[in-house]
């Protein structure tokens, strides 16, 4: 079974500002801000210019964190992409 690939439908629609440790991002689609976490927002960058699958961008995730692509690194992953979808802000191809 092929898995899910993973983009941002319109990247120009996200403006993301750094502050105080935390990020705050706003969806011009929607109209939404959202506070993301620092893995949060590698996820975005990386899919910012890619189509990558669950376990591909957990593999550039993990390197760029300098740790192992686990089981349990694919679950956090893969959780936090369902997140962002339900967010509208990364779109599945299946």
């Amino acid at each position: 079974m092929k898995a899910d690939s993973w983009r941002i439908p319109f990247p120009d629609e996200l403006l993301l500002e750094e502050w105080e440790n935390a990020w705050m991002l706003y969806h011009r689609g929607t109209g939404e801000t959202h506070l993301l976490d620092a893995l949060t927002v590698e996820i975005l960058d990386i899919l910012r210019s890619n189509t990558l699958s669950t376990p591909t961008l957990a593999e550039e995730l993990a390197r760029r964190c300098q740790r192992s692509a686990d089981a349990e690194w694919q679950a956090r992953i893969g959780t936090t992409l369902e997140r962002l979808e339900f967010l509208s802000l990364v779109e599945r191809q299946r």
